[in-house]
C-alpha cells in the first residue's frame, strides 16, 4: 500500500488563499447572490442555477487529487464560447426541425428560423433553443460520468453525447408543437405543451441518455474484469 504524500507548504498556502478569496467574494456579492437565489428558486426557467455550485463543489472534491498543478485562464475565449452556444443551439434546433418536418410529410415553407405551416407561422426564437434544459442535461452527464464511469474516454463520450441529444430534443419539440397546430388548431401554440412542456421533453431525452450510460458502463465493467483476473493470477503465482 502506498502512503499519500502530505501537502506541501505551497499547496496549503494556495488552498487557504482560495478559501479566503471565496469568502471575500461571498461577502462582497452577498446581496446580489441572495436576490439571485430568491429569483431562481421560484423560476421554472432558471431553477437549474441552484444546482451549479453543489455539482461543482462535489466534482472538485472527488477529483481534488487529479487537479492540475499549474493553472491558466483564457477569459476572452470562455466568454465568446458561452455567447455562441445559445445561437448555435437555436440554429441547430431549426435544422433538425426542418429535417423532421420533411420526414413527417407536412407541407411547409421555411425562411431561416421561420416555418410557414398550413395554418400557422412559427418562429424558432431564442427561447426555443432549449439552452436551459441542455445545461441541466449537461450537468447531469458530468455528474453521472464521474459517478458511474471509470474510463476517461467513456466519460467524455457520455458528456459529448448530450450535445446532439439536446439538439434532437429541441427539434423534436418544435415538430410536435407544429404538428399540433396543424392537426388540432393554431391555438395549440398557447397550450401547456408549448408553454410548460420543457420538463416533459427533458424527461424523454433521459431515456436515450440512460441507455447510453448503461452501454458505456457495461463496457467499462467488461474492460476492468480482465485486469482483476490478471491481478489475481499474478497474486497466485507469487
Amino acid at each position: 500500500m502506498s502512503e499519500s504524500t502530505p501537502p506541501t507548504q505551497n499547496q496549503k498556502w494556495r488552498f487557504w488563499t482560495g478559501v479566503c478569496f471565496a469568502i471575500v467574494l461571498l461577502v462582497v456579492f452577498a446581496l446580489p447572490l441572495l436576490m439571485l437565489t430568491s429569483y431562481v428558486a421560484g423560476s421554472q426557467l432558471h431553477s437549474y442555477i441552484l444546482l451549479v455550485p453543489f455539482v461543482s463543489a462535489y466534482l472538485l472534491y472527488i477529483r481534488r487529487n487529479q487537479l492540475p498543478k499549474n493553472y491558466t485562464t483564457d477569459l476572452p475565449l470562455t466568454i465568446v464560447s458561452l455567447a455562441a452556444v445559445e445561437i448555435a443551439s437555436k440554429s441547430a434546433a431549426a435544422e433538425v426541425a426542418n429535417f423532421l418536418f420533411h420526414l413527417s410529410g407536412t407541407p411547409f415553407l421555411r425562411a431561416g428560423p421561420i416555418f410557414q405551416l398550413p395554418n400557422i407561422t412559427i418562429e424558432v426564437a431564442q427561447e426555443c433553443s432549449g439552452i436551459r434544459s441542455s445545461w441541466v442535461l449537461f450537468m447531469t452527464s458530468i455528474l453521472a460520468a464521474n459517478l458511474f464511469l471509470k474510463t476517461p474516454w467513456r466519460r467524455f463520450a457520455l458528456v459529448a453525447f448530450v450535445i446532439p441529444l439536446g439538439i434532437l430534443r429541441n427539434g423534436f419539440r418544435i415538430l410536435v408543437i407544429g404538428l399540433l397546430c396543424v392537426n388540432v388548431g393554431p391555438q395549440m401554440i398557447h397550450s401547456l405543451i408549448h408553454l410548460r412542456g420543457g420538463p416533459l421533453f427533458f424527461a424523454l431525452s433521459l431515456v436515450p441518455f440512460l441507455l447510453m450510460l448503461w452501454w458505456l458502463r457495461r463496457g467499462d465493467v467488461r474492460t476492468r474484469q480482465p485486469n482483476r483476473a490478471e491481478v489475481q493470477q499474478k497474486g497466485s503465482n507469487h
